[in-house]
């Protein structure tokens, strides 16, 4: 019998009561702003689908939250969670960093292998279109080969709102796309990026790629991971030139859902034009997100 974890119980609790209410994750992040709680759609989504669980003390209360909004009895969320009273330390090179475990899963099951390359550095490129939707982002890479022979690398993309695949996967520099396979049940999708020749152990190499999606959600920010020993990272966001943002901040922590519901120690970034960058050298290794709000006047989208 498959072991039921409590975080498994609230993501099929939560993703139960959100059919039943028929809201959607952007509508529920709006309403709990009302309530003077703040949660990304990406962090409701991580949720929802068990790819993190809500561990920080302070995530009681956006459960708390959840519960009313979603009309459940209290407790019923709050229940759940694996929550902890303290915030957990983090510091680059501390030690291997596990991947969410959905992503591992899914991974294991390909065969694919994302050991195999070490990130020296990243920097990814992030664009909006002009009804504040996410439709490209391009990722660069600077890789070192950690096995010898290794001629690929996985790409990993999460299922849209209405668990459709509309992401298109394409290589720009030193990889082009192979095999996809769609793991339903985690509401993930793998693209294998094919390396141009196999590589020798310890060959660096850059690598660049973008995705084109499909979506018409609206996005309000971007997270990334950063793996221990990666010497820079830059998260950069374009937005629209007649479209600005009123405020970009940033912040970085040690796991996903605390990167994506704590924002106590976010910093300000300036958009420069039409782009804001989040630029770390020596990144602790972790979970680093840039967010966006506009302001109040801008027409409803």
């Amino acid at each position: 019998m498959e072991d039921q974890t409590a975080g498994g119980d609230l993501a099929g609790t939560l993703s139960e009561a959100i059919r039943a209410r028929g809201l959607s994750l952007e509508r529920i992040r709006h309403r709990l702003q009302q309530l003077d709680v703040t949660v990304s759609v990406a962090t409701l989504s991580y949720w929802q689908n068990g790819r993190s669980q809500p561990t920080r003390a302070h995530s009681g209360r956006t459960l708390s939250a959840l519960e009313q909004v979603l009309e459940l009895p209290p407790g019923s969320l709050t229940s759940l969670a694996p929550l902890a009273p303290t915030r957990r330390r983090s510091g680059n090179g501390r030690g291997p960093m596990r991947l969410p475990e959905t992503v591992e899963q899914v991974l294991a099951q390909t065969g694919l292998r994302p050991s195999d390359l070490r990130k020296v550095s990243t920097h990814v490129q992030v664009g909006l279109d002009e009804n504040r939707c996410q439709r490209i982002e391009v990722v660069r890479n600077v890789v070192q080969c950690l096995r010898a022979g290794t001629r690929s690398f996985p790409v990993v993309a999460q299922a849209e709102r209405d668990g459709a695949f509309a992401d298109v996967v394409t290589g720009l520099k030193n990889c082009r796309p192979g095999r996809r396979m769609v793991a339903e049940a985690q509401e993930l999708a793998v693209t294998e990026m094919l390396l141009p020749r196999a590589l020798r152990q310890g060959e660096l190499m850059m690598l660049e790629y973008q995705t084109v999606f499909g979506s018409q959600t609206e996005v309000f920010d971007h997270l990334g991971m950063v793996l221990p020993k990666m010497q820079n990272m830059v998260l950069e966001v374009a937005f629209t030139p007649h479209d600005l943002p009123s405020k970009v901040v940033a912040w970085s922590s040690p796991d996903s859902h605390s990167a994506a519901d704590g924002r106590e120690d976010a910093e300000t970034i300036p958009v420069d034009g039409s782009v804001a960058q989040y630029v770390l050298v020596d990144p602790p290794a972790g979970f680093h997100s840039v967010a966006w709000q506009w302001s109040e006047d801008l027409p409803a989208r």
